[in-house]
């Protein structure tokens, strides 16, 4: 069992970057929880990691490591503690290892900058080696190494020096699948420190991570242990994270409806057999439909009936199984096989007919 160090973690941050883009965002983490942070580009996610690193100055709130406040601003007189002295160490997808020394000397570096004398911090710098699967890789410079064992020195470093906070910002993006799962499986077993995880893979999510926040436009929109999240996300883009639909509509005469689609009362939890909406669930009230992308069947246009509407295709995705295929008004993602293309002739702008059983579907709060 991994050893649980490292700091609690309170954080209020607002960064203002400019009219068009601003950071607003609460992260608390107990000792030794992972928590991961999920967003599209431009969301805010490397600001989030810059500030609570140190790199970055807030411009209001207040950033806590365990009992000390390592910055603080309310407009007047911002204060910050040097990145060097906070505990805290930022690994991204370069692993950034001095070229001049070796991967021991890499991996004490920390120790030796703390006043570790150099016998000890080798002695550990060898542990750590050995622990992420490096053993005889002491005496070898980076350029000697893969890129994934140059990621494996980087985290032993990282962890070497017992940092309250490690910070990882998509450190798997650049690796092949095997080296990936590698370095996930080691983070897995040897990351005991509290950290913030900052991934575009559900994967990584769901196999570090204890909590998911979701950040969207420099605002946290939805926040939670991570199954949870991905079971009844709070937005399309955190559906689209779990791999599937979100359409938001209105409960209206026992039909759930969004534009040109409705769906039978009875995918509403608690419905009665007739379609009548469950007494906690208000007509006219804000719900959103959740369905799979490979629960929808995609045929030719065909007029609008419950469960079954018109859409227009807005672009082609190929996927490791077929093709994903978007089609707009509502925006929904439909999974076919390949040869679906070839048969349906499949090409944006055209319009096909989508239709999804109402047992394939899930009606959540708005």
């Amino acid at each position: 069992m991994v050893a649980v160090t490292g700091a609690p973690l309170d954080a209020e941050i607002v960064v203002e970057r400019s009219a068009a883009f601003s950071l607003h965002a609460a992260l608390t983490a107990a000792a030794g929880e992972r928590i991961a942070v999920m967003g599209p580009s431009g969301a805010g996610k490397s600001t989030l990691l810059g500030a609570l690193a140190g790199f970055v100055r807030i411009d209001r709130g207040r950033i806590r490591l365990g009992d000390d406040e390592v910055a603080s601003a309310d407009g007047a007189r911002p204060r910050s503690v040097d990145p060097a002295r906070r505990g805290t160490v930022l690994l991204g997808q370069d692993p950034r290892l001095f070229p001049h020394l070796s991967a021991l000397d890499n991996v004490a570096f920390g120790l030796r900058a703390h006043g570790v004398a150099r016998s000890v911090a080798h002695g550990t710098a060898r542990s750590w080696l050995a622990r992420v699967g490096l053993p005889d890789a002491a005496s070898r410079r980076p350029s000697e190494l893969s890129g994934g064992q140059q990621q494996r020195v980087a985290l032993a470093r990282a962890l070497a020096a017992r940092p309250r906070l490690v910070l990882l910002d998509e450190p798997l993006t650049s690796l092949d699948p095997d080296t990936a799962d590698g370095i996930r499986t080691l983070v897995q077993s040897e990351l005991g420190c509290t950290a913030v995880v900052v991934t575009h893979a559900a994967v990584d999510a769901l196999a570090l991570a204890h909590r998911l926040v979701v950040l969207e436009d420099g605002r946290v929109t939805q926040s939670g242990p991570v199954r949870e999240v991905f079971e009844a996300p709070a937005t399309a883009f955190a559906a689209s994270l779990a791999g599937l639909n979100r359409v938001e509509g209105a409960l209206r005469d026992g039909m759930w409806m969004s534009g040109p689609v409705r769906i039978p009362g009875t995918a509403i939890p608690g419905a009665a057999e007739d379609g009548a909406a469950s007494p906690g669930v208000a007509e006219g009230a804000a719900v959103a439909a959740v369905f799979r992308p490979d629960a929808v069947r995609l045929g030719s246009p065909e007029p609008p009936a419950p469960g079954a509407w018109t859409a227009r295709v807005r672009r082609l995705e190929p996927t490791l199984a077929g093709v994903r295929v978007h089609t707009d008004a509502p925006a929904v993602a439909v999974d076919l096989p390949l040869d679906a293309v070839a048969v349906f002739g499949l090409t944006a702008g055209m319009e096909v007919g989508l239709r999804v059983p109402a047992g394939a579907v899930r009606i959540l709060p708005a």
